[in-house]
């Protein structure tokens, strides 16, 4: 219900943690809902208490890119985010240390106190969010199946009667039971994830108006190099128009936009 046509994916994706631990997939969840109290956090719930203590659950994962501290990934098979909402031109900032964060074969694990240790990434992440501008993502992104449900939760008895089985350590080993004997033969940990509708619209609203300014000039320019300086007017130009926020972004968030529409910087 939750992850529709995506659901069997997402189920072999789970029981690949169960049966084979060691191995890290190469991508990971965002699951978008613009309704609250659809049962998402029930989800979060019986995972916590099937992987006991290999869980970072409501993980801070901006205040982690932030920060640098990131000892609660420690030992962890899931980190799960509850709610994810990065958007903006600024956002880009965090995108290599979330590449790095995700698919780094070995991981420098920093805590806030105590000495740093390396070790051997099998994290997996499952992100929820409410936004589907949820993170920053191109269109070549590898790292995140993206699916949103567009349900209404369900009436308040169908919650209650699923919330109480929490308490119930047969069902949670019944959980663990079903993925372990889950067959898997089909799942591919390298496969790229596909444009969904809602990574379309994630990818779309990704875009700052310095992007949508460097897509333009990569489309239309009629000459194979641009001054940066004249980019910048450009932009200027936009901007003043009515056309984006009115706020100049920093020359590294040019440079950027710019790579990511393959705009590189010449030689002397």
């Amino acid at each position: 219900w939750l992850f529709g046509e995506y659901s069997d994916i997402f189920l072999d994706w789970l029981a690949h943690i169960e049966q084979k631990p060691g191995e890290l997939p190469h991508f990971g969840w965002i699951h978008i809902a613009r309704a609250h109290g659809i049962g998402r956090n029930w989800v979060a719930s019986v995972l916590v208490r099937l992987w006991r203590g290999n869980v970072a659950a409501s993980f801070d994962l901006i205040g982690t890119l932030n920060s640098g501290f990131n000892d609660r990934l420690g030992r962890c098979l899931l980190a799960i985010v509850d709610e994810i909402h990065e958007g903006g031109d600024l956002s880009w900032k965090h995108a290599n240390a979330l590449r790095q964060l995700i698919t780094a074969e070995y991981r420098n694990i920093n805590p806030k106190y105590g000495r740093q240790r390396v070790e051997f990434n099998c994290t997996r992440f499952l992100l929820f969010s409410n936004h589907a501008g949820a993170l920053p993502l191109d269109e070549k992104d590898r790292r995140f199946w993206i699916v949103e449900c567009k349900e209404a939760p369900k009436p308040e008895a169908y919650y209650a009667e699923l919330y109480a089985l929490l308490n119930h350590p047969d069902f949670i080993q019944s959980i663990g039971y079903f993925l372990k004997r889950r067959d898997i033969s089909n799942f591919q940990p390298g496969q790229r994830p596909p444009m969904t509708g809602a990574k379309a619209a994630l990818v779309a609203l990704s875009k700052s108006e310095v992007d949508l300014l460097a897509e333009d000039i990569s489309a239309r320019w009629p000459v194979d190099v641009i001054y940066f300086d004249t980019f910048e007017s450009l932009l200027s130009d936009s901007t003043n128009s009515g056309f984006g926020s009115g706020r100049q972004p920093s020359r590294k968030a040019i440079i950027y936009a710019l790579d990511r529409v393959g705009i590189r910087r010449a030689s002397r």
